[in-house]
């Protein structure tokens, strides 16, 4: 729960931080030449979606802390976005920059935690 709560702060502070910084990040020199305002807009709309995710696990970890059953699967759902929806985007050429390019390992590692935490809810009587 407590390690929950306190990623899903970092995630949102990063996103945050993130959403607030594009401009000053798009001025930085390039390699090659691109459009900024089209990588500003990528750039924003991720960060919202860490934002997100990080508050929504957040609450994931304060429902666990306090023994909620239902933060399992809050931490599932967590878990299977973070794990799907780069590929989901990949698929649908919204993919441009390589930060939106999905990763294996991290889908990976995401799709582990999502299940363990459908298990835990299967499985765990949080109420003691």
């Amino acid at each position: 729960g407590v390690l929950s709560i306190l990623i899903g702060i970092a995630a949102a502070v990063v996103g945050t931080w993130g959403f607030f910084m594009p401009e000053s990040i798009a001025e930085l020199p390039a390699p090659e030449p691109f459009d900024a305002q089209q990588w500003s807009i990528h750039w924003k709309m991720s960060s919202v979606i860490i934002a997100g995710l990080g508050i929504t696990l957040s609450v994931a970890g304060a429902a666990l802390f306090r023994r909620k059953r239902w933060g399992f699967l809050l931490l599932f759902a967590v878990a299977a976005i973070t794990a799907l929806f780069p590929w989901l985007l990949s698929i649908v050429d919204f993919s441009i920059y390589a930060f939106e390019q999905p990763v294996v390992l991290e889908s990976v590692i995401s799709l582990a935690v999502g299940i363990a935490a459908l298990v835990a809810y299967r499985r765990v009587d949080v109420s003691g």
